[in-house]
């Protein structure tokens, strides 16, 4: 399945990081005993999950791609800043 989905997520990622404006948000997640976070980009049209390790403006930052020029709607978590 990962790998017949791979190109979709792909492009479903980068239409999220062409957006003028992504919802960002991470939500706790446990993988066994390890801790990760679900983040979420949403948009009007698409919405792009991914499990991370961190919660921090570095993995916002990562999320969101480095040539990203939108604004990106948050709840204002410290870490992102």
């Amino acid at each position: 399945m990962a790998a017949a989905l791979s190109r979709p997520y792909q492009e479903a990622e980068d239409f999220v990081r062409r957006q003028k404006a992504v919802h960002l948000d991470e939500t706790g997640w446990r993988e066994r005993r390890l801790r990760a976070w679900l983040w979420a980009r949403v948009t009007q049209k698409v919405a792009v999950f991914r499990l991370a390790r961190a919660r921090s403006k570095a993995e916002a930052k990562a999320q969101l791609g480095e040539g990203f020029l939108g604004t990106a709607v948050t709840d204002r978590f410290a870490g992102y800043m």
